[in-house]
Formats: C-alpha cells, structure tokens, sequence
C-alpha cells in the first residue's frame, strides 16, 4: 500500500506465527501503517509486533506475548499505544539479552505510549534485557501526541 493507507485489524488472536506477529513496513517509498484494536497475539517466533519505517501505526488495547524476541519493536518508525487494556508481557523467551519487552532499535526509532499508560503498567515480566530498551525514543505522550514525560532518550550508539 501508499504511506498514506491504513490497515486496520480488530478483535483478532494471532497465534504462533513462524516470524513476526504483526510487521509493518516501508519498501522504497511504498508501505501503509497499522492500526490494532482488541488484538492478541501471542508466542511469535520472531517479534510480536514489528514497525519497520512507517511512522502512523497504533495498538489500541492489545496484548503481545510470550514472543521469542522482543514484544514490540520499532526499526526508524513509531508506534503509539493506548488504553487500559495494552500489555506487552512475557516476551524475549529467546533469552537475547539485546531484545525487551519494549525494543526500539536505533535514535529514529519511537514508541508512544498515552496517558495514563507507564513503562510500568504495559511492559510487564519480560525476558532478555527486560522491559524495555534500545537506542531510540520511549516516552508518554498525551490525546495529540505531545511529550509529557521522556522514559528513554534516543541516542545514535547501535
């Protein structure tokens, strides 16, 4: 699809997928952004969720678990995540000590999590180098988007 298309995917379990359980991406300049609502996904043999260049993605009351590396991860994209029902729990079962619960792999790489979500209340018992980590931005924004409090700052280190 166009970077301007959405996919939107609700009230969904995927389950023991071979790679990742949801992968977005930009190929050239071509590649849509996601929007998951009330989704599971559980036990990936890659990521649960991975955000490759697309900048619009969202979760909306999802679970990520038991993933064989990290829970969601973010290579030079963003993804927002909101609702009291978000939990990124149980994952790294790989045991990679480079990968986490949240994983955002470099300083153009973000995760969003809104108001009153924390690090604390969605990422959650995970493996490898814990709940969260990388390179790239972690932070709780509030409804449009603004920054209220910084959990991790971006660096250029890889």
């Amino acid at each position: 699809g166009k970077k301007e298309d959405d996919v939107n995917v609700k009230h969904l379990t995927i389950s023991q997928s071979k790679g990742y359980g949801v992968f977005g991406y930009v190929y050239g300049s071509e590649g849509m952004s996601f929007h998951l609502f009330h989704v599971h996904i559980e036990k990936s043999e890659g990521s649960g969720v991975y955000v490759f260049k697309t900048k619009r993605n969202t979760m909306s009351n999802c679970q990520v678990s038991h993933s064989k590396r990290s829970g969601a991860e973010v290579k030079g994209g963003l993804i927002t995540m909101k609702g009291s029902g978000t939990s990124i729990h149980n994952n790294v079962t790989g045991g990679r000590s480079d990968l986490y619960g949240l994983r955002t792999y470099s300083s153009s790489s973000s995760i969003h999590l809104v108001s009153p979500l924390t690090k604390e209340s969605v990422s959650i018992n995970n493996g490898g180098g814990g709940n969260y980590g990388g390179n790239g931005l972690i932070a709780i924004v509030d409804n449009e988007g603004t920054i209220v409090t910084t959990i991790q700052e971006a660096s250029d280190d890889y």
